[in-house]
């Protein structure tokens, strides 16, 4: 385990960067720090998978929600170097659609452990009903209807995470690993909520370099919570 702190230690160092580069809008440096991280959160996943034994469903997907969200950065991260903006578009909403899939396969993770309380799941839709009525109110992103059903189910699943995570705490009765869970989990959809709300806003809900070291320093370690609650599987 050590070597995994080590990797996240450097994983934050790196993340860090990637917004001061940002916020200066120097982008390709940007893009070389968030492909680091992102390689290296990932590369957190795989000790704690190995640790974990890699013959586990559970495993395999959380490690390719890590991999789903590594390529969802990679697109992310060559936006604004893009020049036109079809393209750019393009390759975000890529990003996106990648980001999505790997909640996706972390939500079929989380469903795969054996403890949960059903009823608590029913609080994954609080999730994308906030955010209906946050995006009504304080962004265009309801302005196009495709777009808008599209951000509903992805907050949906978000919300599924954090529901899922906390179902196994209740059932479980707390521990290291639903911690962990939880945390990552809740990071994640406050990354998430912050980039989605700030890529949209009306007005200027936060300055660019402000909102990026929001967005980033929280989802970093979302992603590094739920690679190391690994470690910690019963």
């Amino acid at each position: 385990m050590v070597a995994a702190y080590v990797l996240a230690a450097f994983c934050m160092v790196f993340a860090f960067f990637k917004a001061f580069f940002g916020a200066k809008e120097q982008y390709y440096k940007e893009i070389a720090c968030k492909s680091i991280a992102s390689v290296l959160f990932v590369a957190v996943g795989i000790l704690a998978c190995a640790k974990a034994g890699g013959n586990k469903p559970y495993v395999w997907l959380m490690l390719g929600g890590a991999v789903l969200g590594l390529i969802g950065d990679l697109f992310l991260g060559v936006d604004d170097i893009t020049e036109s903006k079809q393209s750019k578009d393009f390759v975000s909403y890529l990003g996106v659609i990648f980001f999505f899939l790997g909640h996706v396969s972390y939500i079929c993770a989380f469903s795969m452990l054996d403890n949960h309380v059903p009823w608590i799941i029913a609080f994954a839709v609080i999730l994308p009903i906030a955010y209906v009525l946050v995006g009504k109110k304080f962004t265009r992103v309801f302005d196009n209807k495709a777009r808008g059903i599209f951000m509903i189910i992805y907050f949906l699943a978000l919300g599924a995470n954090v529901a899922l995570a906390i179902s196994h705490a209740a059932a479980m009765e707390g521990g290291v690993m639903p911690a962990l869970m939880i945390a990552g989990s809740v990071l994640f959809a406050l990354s998430d909520s912050l980039l989605g709300i700030s890529s949209f806003a009306k007005g200027n809900f936060l300055p660019k370099s402000v909102s990026g070291y929001a967005v980033i320093l929280t989802y970093y370690p979302a992603q590094l919570l739920l690679m190391l609650s690994i470690f910690f599987m019963a």
